[in-house]
């Protein structure tokens, strides 16, 4: 299955570290495929957010 979705996988981490590196210090836009379909997923991603809040204060996280 990983060996599948490798090329897709690798093509959105590469997407990724280009955003990361072009963001201001303090912005952060997240997406993530399926947010807002699945009630488990979102409360993944709303908890990861929330945690990303606490070690970094000042950052703008935007879903």
């Amino acid at each position: 299955m990983l060996a599948i979705s490798a090329p897709t996988l690798l093509g959105l981490s590469d997407t990724v570290r280009t955003a990361v590196r072009t963001a201001t210090p303090e912005t952060l836009c997240v997406g993530v495929e399926g947010f807002g379909l699945s009630p488990e997923l979102d409360a993944r991603v709303r908890a990861a957010t929330a945690a990303l809040r606490i070690v970094h204060p000042r950052a703008s996280v935007s879903l």
